[in-house]
């Protein structure tokens, strides 16, 4: 044989090991990228699923106070409409006695007059107590 041939022959498996050694390099790099890119996967899915509970629970708040200002609105709705009703009431009241004691036309067209307004602040009143538990 010639020295070239040996020396091919005795470079060859060295040359194979080589290789193997460099492909065996190369896919554990692989492996640990990948086992990285797991992780920060399994992170991710923690952090959105802290964000989806967080928005879940956040939503329900809001529902609440949403709930908590038509409360607010409904009550407060029902509390102008009583005042008005009360003013109304006075009123009706003091129109019919001017009326009575002045006998005036005038007098008596606005006990009327206040009567009717009266029957609408009563309705009123009636609606809003009926929105309000």
């Amino acid at each position: 044989m010639s020295d070239t041939v040996q020396i091919v022959a005795l470079i060859t498996p060295v040359i194979g090991t080589v290789i193997a050694g460099y492909i065996a390099y190369k896919m554990a790099q692989l492996k640990t990228q990948q086992d990285v890119a797991v992780q920060k996967v399994d992170a991710a899915a923690v952090e959105v699923k802290a964000v989806k509970d967080t928005l879940k629970v956040e939503t329900q708040s809001q529902k609440q106070q949403l709930s908590d200002i038509a409360e607010v609105g409904n009550l407060t709705h029902k509390a102008v409409n009583s005042d008005k009703l009360i003013h109304a009431r006075l009123a009706a009241a003091m129109s019919h006695r001017l009326a009575a004691m002045s006998g005036d036309k005038a007098d008596i067209e606005a006990a009327k007059v206040a009567e009717e307004y009266l029957a609408i602040c009563e309705a009123a009143q009636g609606a809003a107590n009926a929105k309000v538990p």
